[in-house]
Order: structure tokens, then C-alpha cells, then sequence
């Protein structure tokens, strides 16, 4: 609010979008008494959120759980779920995103120095910012959905049995052991931890990100420290499989 003062007395008041303002019209008491009353209306709705909603009391933390599945805050799941679709050579725009975001917002009163204020004449202005908060809802939805999907709708392995689907499983053990993935990473508590453990993987990570990843480690990291595949494409299919499973 200390910002919003400096501001108005060094630029001046804001005509309104729709209508003139009223000439000569002083910020006190009116116009302060705007601001206040919308400060105070924010904060009763966060108490009574707070008192009635509540955060829900959880068990500590557990290293040893395997199973435990991160999950973002919910402002942080369409940057999560932007990070996840974007390919390994453009993780820096999801990174940068945020970052661009506030700093577009804070530039934005230098590069509109228009006199004018009309929405009329802010279409284009209003369309990106309406695109912009779709886009950003819709990224979380996906997000959403992605979780659901790998916390309800997993194949349970007697489904996979009966359609072969074990037997690949079970080879692509024999070609994870013979392949000495556990020389870097951590499964069900064997292993060493060098790299990411693998434990749930399945839920970290999309069902097209694992081939593509094994053969060519290079196009997600600049230096990454694991060579890439060099079995045969059947070894790589029951590979995946058997992560897939995990």
C-alpha cells in the first residue's frame, strides 16, 4: 500500500475504465477509504477460510516411505505441470517462467505510459491476460488430471498377467539387474543413490519420457552423468516395462 501512495503521487491518480473522473477529486477520504475496506474484506475471507477450512494435521515425515507421493501446493501446479510437458532442452522456459511473469507485471506501468484508460481501447492488453489466466488454469487442470491418473487408474498386475504383460516385467528385471542400474539408483531400498531413486517412477514420470530418455540422455541434460542405451530395442522395451510397473 506504501508502493501504491508513491506511485499515484508521483504519476497521479488512474482515470477509471469506463466513465470520467470526477475533476479534482481528493484521494482522502474516498479513495482511501476504498482501498481499506477491500483490504480488510480480503483479510476476514482469509481468517474465516483459515478457521472454517483449516490445513488438515499430517504424520511427520517418513524417508523410509516409498510410496509417499509429492504433491506441489496448489499455485505451484501449473508450473509443475509445465515443467513435466516441456522437452529436456526447453526445462529453462518453465524455469524462467515465473520469474517473467512478475517481472512483465511490474514493468507493465512503464511500458503502457498512455494517458488514456478506456477498456475499449485495451482489447488486445485484455485478451492476453485472459488467455494468459486460461492458459494458466488449464496447466493446473492437467496437472490434476496427470495425478489422477497415476493414482486411480494404474493397471493392477493381475490385469497385466492376464495379458503377458508380466512376462516383460519380469525380463525387464533381468535386463535392469544385468544392466547395473542399481550401481546408481535406488529401488525398494537396494541400491546406491548417485542418481534419482526409482522407487514410483511411474508416478514422476510420463509413460513417452522413459525410451526416449534411455537412449539419449544428452537432449534432457547438459552433462548428464548416465550413458546412453546401448542394448537392443527388445531389451529397451521390457526395460521400460519393468519400470513402468515400479
Amino acid at each position: 500500500m506504501g508502493l501504491q501512495l508513491v506511485l499515484r503521487r508521483r504519476a497521479g491518480p488512474a482515470p477509471p475504465a469506463f466513465g470520467a473522473v470526477a475533476p479534482g477529486a481528493p484521494f482522502f477520504p474516498g479513495q482511501a477509504a476504498r482501498i481499506v475496506a477491500v483490504l480488510v474484506v480480503g483479510a476476514a475471507v482469509l481468517l474465516v477460510a483459515a478457521i472454517g477450512v483449516g490445513e488438515p494435521v499430517r504424520s511427520p515425515a517418513d524417508p523410509a516411505d516409498e510410496q509417499f507421493f509429492p504433491y506441489p501446493e496448489w499455485y505451484f501446479l501449473p508450473h509443475y505441470e509445465l515443467l513435466r510437458v516441456l522437452p529436456g532442452r526447453w526445462q529453462w522456459v518453465g524455469t524462467l517462467y515465473v520469474p517473467l511473469v512478475f517481472a512483465g507485471l511490474l514493468a507493465l506501468p512503464l511500458l503502457d505510459r498512455g494517458g488514456a484508460r478506456p477498456a475499449r481501447r485495451r482489447i488486445v492488453l485484455g485478451a492476453v491476460a485472459i488467455v494468459g489466466v486460461a492458459a494458466t488454469i488449464a496447466l493446473g487442470l492437467a496437472w490434476e488430471a496427470h495425478v489422477a491418473a497415476h493414482r486411480t487408474d494404474r493397471t493392477p498386475i493381475a490385469a497385466r498377467i492376464a495379458d503377458g504383460e508380466v512376462d516383460s516385467i519380469a525380463a525387464g528385471r533381468i535386463v535392469f539387474d544385468e544392466s547395473g542400474c542399481l550401481n546408481c539408483h535406488v529401488l525398494h531400498g537396494q541400491g546406491q543413490s548417485l542418481g534419482p531413486p526409482l522407487t514410483g517412477i511411474s508416478r514422476r514420470v510420463r509413460d513417452d519420457f522413459l525410451v526416449p530418455f534411455l537412449r539419449d540422455p544428452s537432449a534432457y541434460f547438459a552433462e548428464p552423468t548416465m550413458p546412453p542405451w546401448a542394448g537392443t530395442r527388445e531389451e529397451l522395451r521390457r526395460l521400460v516395462a519393468f519400470l513402468r510397473a515400479q
